[in-house]
């Protein structure tokens, strides 16, 4: 690829996300600040007639991607929609118990129709993952067998 056909692929990217704004507005989120998440039911089409109905985050799988900064203070208001008690992980990062979204660890389980709000300063850097903590059992349908996940 030479220079031309690089500021031209550049451009039109620059472009292309100038007019869909929706494009990067996830990872645009200005430090310090609150985030929503809706943990509900929906349906995600894997292939052309192909859907699994499972649990995810603000009505997608995986979740919305979550911008934080080392050592800025973050709120994170989780609501439960679901129709099981259940909460989020932080995994990775070293916060206080009470926050890390595990009950092993004090974290309380968020009831259905109820929220609860994470408040925490992220560390260390780095890439991260969100998801629920809830031990599934023999129910195929809560914890790891969901679309209960994001990135931060």
């Amino acid at each position: 690829m030479n220079r031309r056909k690089f500021l031209k692929a550049s451009g039109a990217l620059v472009a292309g996300c100038a007019l869909h704004p929706n494009l990067l507005s996830e990872t645009q989120t200005p430090p310090g600040s609150s985030f929503k998440l809706d943990i509900a039911p929906l349906t995600v089409e894997l292939a052309p007639g192909v859907e699994v109905h499972t649990v995810g985050y603000n009505g997608r799988v995986p979740g919305p991607l979550l911008r934080m900064r080392e050592g800025v203070p973050v709120e994170i208001e989780v609501t439960n929609h679901s129709g099981h008690a259940d909460l989020v992980h932080w995994h990775g990062l070293h916060i206080p118990s009470y926050m890390d979204g595990a009950t092993e660890e004090g974290s309380p389980l968020i009831p259905p129709g109820g929220s609860f709000r994470y408040r925490f300063t992220p560390r260390p850097a780095g890439s991260r993952w969100y998801h629920t903590h809830v031990r599934a059992g023999r129910n195929l349908e809560l914890g790891t067998y969901t679309g209960q996940f994001g990135f931060l």
